[in-house]
């Protein structure tokens, strides 16, 4: 897919901070992409944000990626960072994104599905 039709999911930078790229850099340009970006039909990144910001400081002009239609975005983009170093920050917005979008789907207080 070409990289300047891939778009990050604004979410990802709501919940996660910022870390150190450096290391990825020299992987990626060593190694190559080993693993594609998963991003949605419309190019929406669900997982590999850092892997994309790498892609592009390196000027790629195309990369492997996974197409995936996610029944949520955003459940399924912390899903996809489960096993990512995090600070304490950054797991307690997921658990405040997470809290947002479950009760979208079972409801909440009174008036919610058994």
């Amino acid at each position: 897919m070409k990289v300047s039709v891939i778009t990050p999911n604004q979410t990802n930078d709501e919940i996660y901070d910022k870390t150190d790229l450096s290391s990825l850099v020299g992987s990626i340009a060593e190694n190559g992409l080993l693993e594609p970006i998963v991003v949605t039909k419309t190019g929406t990144i669900i997982s590999g944000h850092r892997r994309f910001a790498v892609v592009k400081e390196l000027g790629w002009e195309d990369i492997e990626v996974r197409i995936v239609e996610p029944e949520n975005e955003i459940i399924a983009l912390i899903e996809h960072n489960r096993y990512r170093s995090k600070t304490e920050k950054d797991i307690l917005r997921e658990s405040r994104f997470l809290e947002k979008e479950l009760k979208k789907r079972i409801g909440s207080g009174r008036y919610a599905a058994p």
